[in-house]
């Protein structure tokens, strides 16, 4: 399974998505936290399989939740460079580098 790294702005969109939910309740919270660590397992398990959206970059959904994790492969690495919500802000993220 290959490693991963948050870019630092992706890390603080996942912990406001956390914080956003929690205000919810703590069981919607936990379970997005479980699905986007499922997500992340799934990425760095076959992080070819899921869809281009730009050069080297790629898209796997958040199961159950608004949320798209967008990230690339780069000298063996995945580079997550965002957790975006679907329907805010398109391609914000896009000029972000690993």
């Amino acid at each position: 399974m290959m490693e991963y790294i948050y870019h630092a702005e992706a890390f603080d969109e996942y912990r406001e998505a956390v914080s956003h939910y929690k205000n919810i309740s703590s069981n919607v919270a936990n379970q997005f936290v479980l699905n986007v660590e499922h997500a992340v397992t799934l990425i760095r398990e076959q992080p070819n399989a899921w869809t281009i959206v730009s050069k080297n970059i790629r898209r796997s959904i958040v199961k159950g939740y608004p949320y798209s994790i967008f990230f690339s492969e780069y000298n063996g690495k995945i580079y997550i460079l965002a957790m975006a919500h679907q329907k805010r802000k398109p391609n914000y993220w896009k000029k972000r580098k690993p």
